[in-house]
């Protein structure tokens, strides 16, 4: 069986906690740094900033935590969450 964290790439190796919140965030489409941060899921969305595009924990279309890396366009973005391919920050 594959693991879910399998297509993702980390800022820096997590460690054994941080896979258990990782593996849940990952399963339920939910922003890590949220769950970590924070102490409750919101869900990852792409969201677009004056960067770029990326991967956010958002609450009523508001950004809460930026999970990931920039991206180009939106579909890179959006291909990115669908594959669970991206680089997840671990640190805000």
């Amino acid at each position: 069986m594959p693991n879910v964290l399998d297509h993702l790439k980390f800022t820096r190796e997590p460690d054994v906690g941080e896979r258990q919140l990782l593996r849940h965030a990952v399963v339920h489409g939910t922003s890590y740094l949220c769950i970590k941060t924070l102490e409750r899921d919101y869900p990852l969305q792409v969201f677009e900033t004056v960067v770029g595009w990326c991967l956010m924990g958002v609450d009523n279309g508001l950004p809460l935590t930026r999970d990931s890396e920039y991206f180009e366009s939106r579909e890179e973005a959006q291909a990115a969450l669908g594959g669970r391919c991206w680089t997840q920050r671990l640190d805000l």
